[in-house]
Formats: structure tokens, sequence, C-alpha cells
């Protein structure tokens, strides 16, 4: 029931939001946008403000204003992105201020003091300060609105325990792993009953992402351990999961404690992954606990145990098995279960090419649950796609992009824009591609400026083509494998600077895992250009992948630090013939530089 009044409640706010947007916010947001320029102390107030939200700290329960001292102590490094040469003065902070909390006529004011908000418990709670107008939050998340480093590292110092899985969260979604991790360890730290395992468990999370193994089953041993009755399930479930994939006997026993939890999400995943061990012995287990849970009778636990047997019997080739079971779910109407009933039940009738599976992906995908309609959208996509059906394949496609899913949405935006430019309709699969890109998200928008900018290149519209990959270097957060791809994109375009700030981006993120491998990267195109002084550069990242111990990055570092040595002859002179390069290869590192 707390569900689906939680899920109710979203909807409506997002209803909302989207209709107080469209009456008020761009006159606002232009008003502080001008003021960028007219009142840039104010500007650097403002974006104080909203960053700070950005950070996490909007997030109820635990909603925080950022106070007077923190603004004054921030202000600096944003009035110094502004001007540079103005002095961050007591008399600038107060005068900025004071233009950021007037009313700027109907609009109100782009920053309100707490005891003159609308609604605001924050005297209640102790806390003294300003909030950031909601639409101009809502306009810097629209446009990927970076948080700077700076102003990090000074809000890592004012997190709370209870804040820490928000904040830690916030900063993920920026791209910035070291200050995710601070943040969970600030809850951590403080052995926070509450905050602590939830934290931990976000923390193993992050070191899966990474490819950082051991440290995922530390944190996640660490928050089992706790028995906190949300995440110690959640994290069994990882746990055992990987301790299986190394053949540990204590993976079964591990997910037996998410079984014995009861827990309503995680208790029929832990079942279904004992399953999966079907050559451990594991299926007559997981069938059994599956089949105990669904006859429960409980209105969360028993359709989602329904829905996970009847996928674990599809995966067995028991289609009617399966296939009854799943109607099971779709009959429950729970909110979420039902949905991914439906969507489970299509892709196992496509699976045996049913034609009736088109009945069930549109079920799913008229369901409120974006990331199920998205994923069934796109199924009908692929469907009409074989029957050859240009139109319905495209309306699919659409019609997943409408749901808004912050995953489905991008994906299926990607794909239009490859099938209409399959189709040669540059026009069509610009719009779809620059969809992608605005959707600011960290695969997705990249793949999608990576095919727009080869596109255009191929047209021989570079500087639009520059422009696509720009916009994929300034999003929030950049996934390790697609900003390699869009990397490789850049240097054979020969755009080697602006390939060379990805494989920073990359580096400035802390991803465990592909920092090494971007440093070996870098590291190779600094080395291409050691006769214009880029060797030490070259060599202090391919120390960096070398250091690191990583498996691959750190013998490819080593291979290449000797050859680079070789070259140079660090310490001797160089020969005549090494001291000067060729015209030709000179004509392609200036083409490099100017890009």
């Amino acid at each position: 029931m707390s569900d689906s009044l939680g899920e109710f409640f979203r909807r409506f706010d997002e209803a909302l939001a989207k209709w107080e947007r469209e009456q008020s916010a761009p006159s606002l947001v232009e008003v502080v946008r001008e003021a960028r320029h007219k009142q840039p102390s104010g500007y650097a107030i403002v974006q104080a403000a909203v960053d700070w939200e950005l950070a996490g700290f909007d997030q109820l329960p635990h909603q925080r204003p950022i106070s007077e001292e923190d603004l004054c102590a921030v202000f600096p490094i944003y009035l110094k992105e502004l001007e540079p040469s103005r002095p961050a003065t007591t008399q600038e902070f107060q005068q900025g201020l004071r233009w950021a909390l007037t009313p700027l006529g109907r609009h109100g004011s782009p920053v309100e003091r707490c005891a003159d908000a609308l609604i605001d418990d924050c005297p209640k709670r102790g806390f003294d300060g300003v909030h950031a107008c909601y639409w101009l939050v809502e306009e810097a998340e629209r446009r990927g609105r970076r948080v700077p480093e700076a102003a990090w590292e000074l809000f890592l110092g004012r997190v709370r325990p209870c804040e820490a899985v928000a904040v830690g969260i916030a900063a993920f979604r920026q791209g910035n792993l070291v200050a995710a991790e601070g943040a969970y360890r600030v809850a951590m730290d403080a052995k926070d009953p509450e905050a602590g395992p939830l934290a931990a468990c976000r923390l193993g999370l992050l070191r899966l992402y990474q490819g950082d193994a051991g440290g995922a089953e530390e944190a996640f041993r660490f928050t089992v351990a706790s028995g906190h009755a949300e995440a110690a399930p959640e994290a069994a479930t990882w746990l055992g999961g990987l301790l299986a994939r190394r053949g540990a006997d204590a993976g079964r026993a591990v997910l037996r404690q998410a079984v014995a939890s009861g827990h309503y999400r995680y208790a029929p995943e832990a079942a279904m992954a004992i399953g999966m061990l079907a050559n451990q012995g594991g299926l007559e287990e997981a069938m059994a606990a599956l089949e105990q849970q669904a006859a429960a009778g409980d209105e969360d636990l028993s359709p989602r145990a329904a829905l996970m047997l009847g996928g674990l019997l599809g995966t067995q080739g028991d289609v009617a098995g399966a296939r009854g079971l799943l109607e099971q779910a779709i009959a429950s109407g729970h909110f979420d279960v039902a949905p991914r009933a439906s969507l489970t039940l299509g892709s196992l009738l496509a699976s045996q090419e049913d034609p009736e599976q088109v009945r069930f992906f549109e079920q799913a995908a008229a369901s409120s649950r974006r990331e199920v309609a998205a994923q069934a959208a796109l199924c009908l996509a692929s469907y009409y796609a074989e029957q050859g059906d240009l139109a319905r394949t495209q309306a699919a496609y659409r019609q997943a992009i409408d749901t808004e899913d912050p995953d489905g949405a991008p994906r299926a935006a990607v794909l239009l824009g490859r099938l209409h430019e399959r189709n040669g309709d540059v026009d069509q699969a610009w719009a779809a591609y620059q969809q992608a890109i605005d959707a600011h998200h960290p695969s997705f928008s990249l793949k999608a400026a990576a095919a727009l900018g080869e596109l255009l290149a191929s047209r021989g519209d570079d500087r639009h083509a520059q422009a696509a990959w720009q916009q994929a270097l300034e999003q929030p957060q950049l996934d390790p494998a697609a900003a390699f791809a869009l990397a490789a994109v850049c240097e054979r375009w020969r755009d080697r600077d602006r390939a060379v700030a990805i494989y920073q981006r990359v580096i400035q993120s802390g991803h465990r895992g592909a920092v090494p491998l971007a440093a070996v990267q870098l590291g190779l195109l600094y080395e291409r250009r050691w006769r214009r002084g880029d060797a030490a550069r070259a060599r202090a990242l391919f120390q960096l992948a070398i250091d690191s111990g990583h498996e691959q990055a750190a013998p490819l570092a080593e291979i290449h630090l000797r050859g680079l040595n070789r070259r140079t002859r660090r310490g001797m002179r160089r020969a005549s013939r090494e001291a000067t390069a060729s015209q030709t290869e000179r004509a392609q590192d200036q083409m490099g530089s100017g890009s």
C-alpha cells in the first residue's frame, strides 16, 4: 500500500511540477540567466544555492537549506568562475545576497530565506538559511549542471550521517565517484545504525560499478552483519551473487539469509538467484522457497514471488507452467509486479516466436511504470522491425521516448536515430540523437553524440560534429566504456584535443577500473607528440597506470614506458633524425591541436 501511495504522489508531483513550470519558470530562468553578466555576485549566490540542492541536500525527509555561513564560504569559488579578477569581499557577498533575495516581480526571488518560504519546517528543525527556487534547480538538472570540484570539497565537510546516502547518490550521478565514496564514508565512520548500513550497501554497488569485486564484497559483508531491515537483505542478495560466481558454497548460504528475511523484494530475488545455480543443485530449493512465498497471501511478496517463479520456470523451458504463474501475477493487479509480469511473459512468448507476445508487450507499454513501459515499447519496436513494418517500428520507439524513463527513453532515441540514419533521413536522425544527448544519460547520451558527430563529419560539417562531441564532454556523468568509444571517434576524426579532455574526465572521475586504462590511452596520445614536449606527461600517466596494479593497464603501461624512454633516450643527446619530426607527422600534429 505504501508503495502504491508513493507512486501516486510521485506522478501527482510530476504533473503539478510540469504545469507550474509551463506557467512561470521560463521568465524567472531568463532573468537569472541575464544576471550572469549584469549581477555576477548575485548570480554566484544563486548558483551556489542551486548546487547545494543538486548535491543532494534537498532530499526528504532530511531536507536542509544552505546556511549563510556556508554560502559565504563557497561564494569565492563561484564568483571566480564568473569574474576571476573581482575580489570576493564581504561587501560583494552581501550585495549579491540582497539581489538574490529580492523578488523579481510576479516570479518571486531566486532564493528565499527559510522563514519566508511558503511551506518550510526548517525553523522547527533548527535550521536557518536559504532555499534556491525550485524551478532554477529543475532547470539546472535539465541542462545537466555539474557541481564544481572545489564546491564538492566544501559540501562533503557539511554532510551529516542521515544525508550521506542522498549526497552520495547525487555525487555519483554527477560523475564524481570520489565525492560519492566520501559521502558514504561519513555515515559508515559515524557508525550510524540507520544510515551506516544503507551507505555501506551503496558503497558496495559503487565498487561493483568500478569493477572492484573485493571492495564490493567487503562493503556488502559490513551491511549484512548490521542486520538492517532494508539494507541487509539487499546486500545479502548482491553478496550471494558475487560469492556464487566464484563457486563458493558461502554464496548460497548468504542468499538463504536474504530468503529468510522475508523482504517483499529481495527474498524472491534471492530465491531466484539460488535457482540460477542449477549446476549446484539450487533449482529445487529455489522453487520450493518461491512456491511458499507465492502462496503466503502477502499483497507485495506473493505476486513478486509468482513473477520470479514464472521467470525461473521459463529459463528451464517450462513455458506452460511459467505462463500460468505470470498470468497469476498479472491478475494480481499489483502496480509494480503486474506490468513486469506482462513484460516477462511477452519476452517468453517472443523466444517461442509466438505472435501473442504483442498483446502482453502492449499491456506492459501502457503501464504507469516508466521503466517497464519503455522496455516493452522497445520490445514492440524490435518485433515490428523484424516484420519489416517501418511505421510501427518508429511509432514504438517514439512511445518509449515519451515514457521519459531515464534509461529507456534515451536508448530508444539512439535506436530511432540509427534507424533514420540508415534510411537516409539526416534531419530526423539529428533530432533523435539530440534528444538522447539532452537526456544526460551517462552512456546513451555519449553514444548519441558520437553517432551524430560521425554522421555530420562524414558530410563535411565539422563545426556541428565537434559541437556534438563537446556536448558529450560536458555531460554530468561519463560511462567509461562509452567515453572510451567517444574518444576513439574523436581520434579517428583528428579531434585529438577533445579526446584528451575525455580521457582527463575519466581520470578525474576516480573510477577504479577505468582510471588506469584512461591513463594508458592518454599517455599514448601524449607519447605520439613527445617531440613537442609531451614526453613528461606521457611518462607520468604511464607511471600512474603502473602504480595502480591494474591487471590489463599496468603491463601495457610498462611496455609503452620502456619504449618511450628508448625513443627519447632520456638524459642523452638525441640523434639528429630523432630531433626533427617529419613534415607529414608535424602536419598531423597541427591538425590535431587545432581541432
